[in-house]
């Protein structure tokens, strides 16, 4: 099997163009801080925070987004 060249420039056109995009909108840094660990396991699992994951979805844009966009705001308004 032989390798075929990378093209840098189109993998993040490619990334650029699709739902994919929202991570490159959102600070990696901001976003490190401000995520939460569940423990799965023994395992500890990062997730982002309900803030960021909601900012995701509408970046994403998707139908099923939205409706995962409501959910998330009405979970997220029920928190103390």
């Amino acid at each position: 099997m032989k390798a075929s060249a990378f093209d840098e420039v189109a993998f993040f056109r490619a990334i650029v163009e699709s739902p994919a995009r929202a991570l490159l909108m959102v600070h990696f840094e901001d976003v490190g801080a401000r995520r939460i660990y569940l423990t799965i396991d023994d395992v500890d699992v990062p997730i982002p925070c309900i803030d960021d994951y909601i900012l995701t979805k509408r970046f994403g844009a998707r139908p099923r987004d939205a409706d995962d966009i409501r959910w998330l705001e009405r979970f997220r308004s029920n928190q103390p």
